[in-house]
């Protein structure tokens, strides 16, 4: 029983100190993983939540028009840089799409710019620049 009672203290002591505090990049990757799954699943009101609230109406309009026949086969987060303003951040991003009507993949980098009012505020993606390839 005493073993049992200094086996738990242990644990209770030394769980806390093992805390991992997340980063700024690992919070936003909790973001922008659900975000892109959405986007490649055509979950448009997922991520209508992650557009900043004055663009949802055009985004949801531009990417309707755009996918059509579009089908994301593939997305590789290869960079999320949050800036030195911490309201700003940088995510690098590989898409693999094709067209129902042309099976070729299509490979595409971009960098989207991803911001927020404050510290304390939600993310919302503001801008995609293609970089290489091309984005229907």
């Amino acid at each position: 029983m005493r073993l049992r009672s200094a086996a738990a203290a242990i644990v209770l002591i030394t769980v806390p100190a093992c805390g991992v505090t997340l980063s700024q990049e690992d919070k936003l990757a909790d973001i922008v993983y659900p975000f892109y799954d959405a986007w490649r699943w055509e979950k448009i009101p997922s991520l209508a939540m992650r557009v900043a609230p004055d663009d949802r109406s055009t985004f949801v309009e531009d990417y309707q028009s755009t996918v059509g026949d579009v089908c994301y086969a593939d997305y590789e987060i290869t960079e999320i840089n949050v800036l030195e303003d911490h309201v700003t951040a940088e995510v690098a991003v590989t898409f693999h799409w094709y067209r129902e009507a042309d099976p070729t993949l299509v490979e595409a980098q971009v960098i989207e710019t991803w911001q927020r009012d404050g510290k304390a505020k939600p993310w919302y993606r503001t801008d995609q620049e293609v970089v290489a390839g091309f984005m229907p």
